[in-house]
C-alpha cells in the first residue's frame, strides 16, 4: 500500500496531504506552509515599534534555522537519490527544477548542506541551527576553513572554525570574509609566513610572464593600446599620472570643456564635467612629453628621439602638415611648431624635392642655466602679461624668431610661459611681443 501510494505522489507531482504525513519534518514543513498561506492576508498595521522590531528579527534568525534544517534535508536527499524523481542529473539540478533558483544558488545550497554533514564544521553547524549566524556567513566560514592549506592540523582547523563563528556576531558575511582571508595567520602564523611567500612568489612570475604593451596607430589621428603589467609598476604608473592630474599644479589640466555654443580658445570657462578617464588621458600625455629623452637608453645610436619632416612652408606659416617618421602619422603644422620646441623631437625640414634643409639640433633647448636666468628675470612667473602661472613649470619660447623659423637659443631671443600660453603662441596667425616691464602678448595677425 505504501508502495502504490508513492507512485501516486511521483505521477502527480501534487504535495501530500497533512493528514498523510506522520514523519516530522514533512509534518512541520506542510503545517509551516499553511501558516504562512493564513497569515499572508493579516495586517500589520496595528503592531508597534517593539513589535515589529522583535518579529523582524525573530524571522530572520528563523530563516537561518530554516537553512540549517535545509541543508540536513539536502544532504539526506542526495543519499536517497531525490534527483532520481524528475530524472535531474543532480541533487542541486533537481533543486533548481523544483523552486526556480538559479544554477549557482542551487550548488551553494547543495555545497553547503554537503560540508555541514561532512562533520567538519560542528561549529558552524549548530550557529546557524541556532538563528546565530547568517546563511551567507555559514557560506563564508566553510569557504575559509576549506581554504587553509592541507598541511594545517584538524584541531587547528576546528580552532580557526570556532574563531569565525565567534567573529560572526559581529561582522557581516563581507567582512567576514576579508577576515577569513587571514584566517591561516591565527591558526598557524609560522605556516601563513611561508604560504605568502611562496604566494607572492608565484603571482610575481606570473605577472612577469604576462606583462606585455601594444600599441597601433587608427590612421585618423589617434593611438590605442593594451598594456599588462606587475601591479607594483601599475601603481607607480598611477602615482605619476596622479601627479599631472593633481588640479593643485601650475597649469592643472582642464576638469571640464567648454559648453555647447562656447567658442573660446583662451581659457575654457565653467562647462561640461571632464571624467576621470580623460583627465588620467590628458595626464599620460603630459608624462610622456616631458619625460627627459637623455634617460632613454640609445637604441641605434639615438637616444628617444622622434623626428617629424614636414615642408618648409609648413614650419613658417603652420599650415599644410608635418608626418612623423617612421610611423603612418600626420600632425597639424600648428603642432609641429610647437613640438620644434620640446624635449625628444626633431622637425626635418624639406624642400619641394623631399630633401632635407635643415635637421633640428638639440642645441635649440635651452639650458639649465638659461632657464634659471630667464626664471629670475621674469620674477617666477610665465611671462605672458597678467598670467601668475610659476615659471618653473613653464617651456622656453622663441618670441623674436621661431626655432621653426630660423630662430636662436639665446636669452635675448628666449621668454618662459606656461604651456597654456605656449599652445596658443604656436597657432596660425598669433604673434608674441613685448608690452613692457618684461612681459609680453600673444597677438593675433591680420
Amino acid at each position: 500500500m505504501a508502495a502504490e501510494v508513492l507512485d501516486s505522489r511521483r505521477e502527480s507531482g501534487a504535495p501530500t496531504p497533512l493528514e498523510l504525513r506522520d514523519r516530522p519534518w514533512h509534518v512541520f514543513s506542510g503545517r509551516l506552509n499553511a501558516r504562512l498561506d493564513e497569515l499572508a492576508g493579516t495586517d500589520v498595521w496595528s503592531m508597534d515599534e517593539v513589535e515589529a522590531a522583535e518579529t523582524i528579527v525573530e524571522l530572520q534568525r528563523a530563516q537561518a534555522k530554516l537553512t540549517a534544517a535545509q541543508a540536513r534535508l539536502l544532504a539526506h536527499a542526495e543519499r536517497v537519490g531525490v534527483a532520481e524523481l524528475v530524472h535531474a542529473t543532480s541533487t542541486a539540478a533537481w533543486l533548481r527544477s523544483q523552486v526556480r533558483v538559479t544554477p549557482r544558488q542551487a550548488k551553494r545550497a547543495v555545497g553547503l548542506a554537503k560540508a555541514l554533514d561532512s562533520g567538519r564544521y560542528p561549529a558552524t553547524r549548530s550557529a546557524l541551527a541556532a538563528g546565530e549566524l547568517m546563511p551567507d556567513q555559514a557560506q563564508v566560514i566553510v569557504a575559509a576553513v576549506d581554504a587553509l592549506p592541507d598541511r594545517v592540523f584538524a584541531e587547528d582547523r576546528a580552532r580557526g572554525e570556532a574563531h569565525l563563528v565567534e567573529l560572526g556576531r559581529d561582522y557581516d558575511a563581507r567582512q567576514l570574509s576579508r577576515l577569513g582571508k587571514h584566517l591561516l595567520e591565527v591558526v598557524d602564523p609560522e605556516v601563513a609566513e611561508q604560504e605568502l611567500a611562496k604566494r607572492l612568489d608565484a603571482e610575481e612570475a606570473a605577472a612577469a610572464r604576462a606583462t606585455s604593451f601594444t600599441l597601433f596607430d587608427d590612421g585618423a589621428g589617434k593611438a590605442h593600446g593594451r598594456f599588462t603589467m606587475p601591479s607594483l609598476h601599475g601603481q607607480m604608473l598611477r602615482k605619476l599620472l596622479e601627479g599631472f592630474a593633481n588640479p593643485q599644479i601650475p597649469d592643472p589640466i582642464a576638469r571640464t570643456v567648454p559648453a555647447r555654443g562656447d567658442s573660446s580658445e583662451e581659457e575654457p570657462g565653467e562647462g561640461l564635467r571632464r571624467a576621470t578617464c580623460e583627465v588620467m588621458g590628458d595626464a599620460l600625455v603630459r608624462l610622456i612629453e616631458s619625460y627627459p629623452v637623455e634617460k632613454v637608453p640609445a637604441s641605434g645610436g639615438l637616444n628617444a628621439t622622434v623626428v617629424v619632416t614636414m615642408s618648409l612652408e609648413s614650419l613658417r606659416d603652420g599650415l599644410g602638415h608635418a608626418t612623423v617618421t617612421g610611423a603612418d602619422a600626420e600632425l597639424s603644422g600648428a603642432t609641429a611648431r610647437r613640438l620644434a620646441c620640446a624635449a625628444g623631437v626633431v622637425p626635418a625640414v624639406l624642400d619641394g624635392r623631399s630633401r632635407v634643409l635643415d635637421l633640428g639640433r638639440r642645441s635649440r633647448l635651452a639650458t639649465s642655466a638659461q632657464r634659471l636666468a630667464k626664471l629670475i628675470e621674469q620674477q617666477g612667473f610665465c611671462a605672458i602679461d597678467e598670467c601668475d602661472r610659476p615659471a618653473s613649470w613653464a617651456d622656453a619660447h622663441h618670441w623674436k624668431k621661431r626655432w621653426s623659423d630660423g630662430g636662436t637659443t639665446d636669452l635675448d631671443d628666449l621668454i618662459l610661459i606656461c604651456p597654456r600660453h605656449h599652445t596658443l603662441a604656436h597657432r596660425r596667425g598669433r604673434t608674441v611681443g613685448p608690452v613692457g616691464d618684461g612681459r609680453y602678448r600673444i597677438h593675433h595677425q591680420t
